[in-house]
């Protein structure tokens, strides 16, 4: 781990599981087995929640493990698996099967201003050098992480510290007080209750500033999760009107043509 990032280790404001590096944990499981198992990328995770509590199935009758998608569908023993970046699909359903496929959207990537010292707007700070240090998740881990680092070169912001949170360890315990800016999704930084409307906070990037890096959320039923019934439940859930309103109103381009505006 670097001296910066050590450095930047000793305080706390946003939850680490914006930045998307991995780390598993789980819910309490009923004693009865009719539970099911999920695997979530971490930037996922927020809006993944808010889904949960939308569908009905009561959060303890899911245990839930975050990470990147190559971890997830590493043995995991995964009902379900919704993962970031259409290409990695075929990898994940190699090892896991895939009776059933939904799209979920796009999310939008975005930088926040997690400690400026002016009123001047984000983006006019981070092309005046006035960003002494931003971070962002490791490309390698998290297709959010190749779409930050797309923007900041092709943006070619001079700021003095990148800091890359690399899997598996720096980013759980990871503080980000003394950083200027962190590069996340608007999901997750509206389920943290910070205003995307706020350009001295805020940078919400159109989709065209980071191709061709590909953010596409899907969800899969694995083979394992076939026969179980509150996995199905779930995964009906996600085709649903109702979950492409969460999504988009999360800051996610969905695709559902049969929901009505």
């Amino acid at each position: 781990m670097s001296t910066v990032l050590r450095k930047l280790s000793k305080s706390f404001v946003l939850p680490a599981l914006l930045l998307g590096a991995s780390s598993v944990y789980a819910y309490p499981m009923p004693a009865n087995g009719t539970s099911f198992s999920m695997g979530v990328g971490n930037n996922t995770l927020p809006v993944i929640q808010k889904l949960i509590t939308a569908s009905g199935i009561s959060p303890t009758n899911i245990r839930l493990e975050t990470g990147h998608s190559a971890k997830l569908a590493n043995g995991s023993n995964l009902d379900v698996i919704v993962f970031a970046g259409q290409s990695a699909e075929k990898q994940v359903a190699k090892k896991t099967g895939e009776p059933q496929r939904i799209v979920l959207g796009i999310p939008q990537l975005a930088a926040y201003c997690a400690n400026c010292q002016d009123n001047q707007s984000l983006q006019a700070a981070l092309k005046a050098g006035k960003v002494n240090s931003l971070v962002y998740a490791d490309p390698k881990d998290a297709p959010i992480g190749s779409a930050a680092q797309a923007v900041i070169t092709k943006m070619k912001y001079p700021v003095k510290n990148k800091i890359v949170l690399s899997h598996p360890k720096g980013v759980m315990d990871y503080q980000s007080q003394q950083a200027d800016v962190i590069f996340t999704t608007a999901a997750a930084l509206s389920a943290s209750g910070v205003n995307l409307n706020n350009p001295n906070k805020v940078i919400v990037y159109p989709t065209n500033a980071y191709r061709p890096v590909d953010l596409t959320h899907v969800a899969i039923l694995t083979n394992q999760g076939k026969n179980n019934v509150e996995a199905q439940q779930f995964m009906n859930f996600l085709a649903s009107c109702q979950a492409s309103k969460i999504l988009a109103q999360s800051g996610y381009a969905v695709s559902n043509k049969t929901c009505k505006s």
